[in-house]
């Protein structure tokens, strides 16, 4: 009876396990057809905070467009810098 309770734990414990992993892979394709990006989808699409963005924006490394109280940023210009830090600082 005790051994069968620890095999239904072990069960929902593997379960959980695979689910969280799907979870955390990240679906890009969602951003091939996006030209603009918030805040919030930028962090998303570089697996980083919105704070990291933010100092991005204020360091005047990402070049930023405000729209009402909206911080909306270009996708090739995300791109673009990606591109440039990996040319810059000889990327693995």
């Amino acid at each position: 009876m005790c051994f069968l309770k620890i095999e239904i734990v072990n069960n929902c414990l593997k379960e959980l396990e695979m689910t969280n992993k799907a979870k955390k892979q990240i679906d890009y394709s969602i951003f091939e057809n996006k030209i603009w990006l918030t805040v919030r989808d930028t962090a998303h699409y570089l697996s980083r905070s919105e704070n990291a963005i933010y100092l991005l924006i204020y360091r005047k490394l990402l070049k930023s467009y405000k729209l009402g109280s909206r911080i909306y940023l270009k996708r090739i210009d995300i791109d673009d810098l990606l591109e440039r830090s990996t040319l810059l600082q000889g990327g693995y």
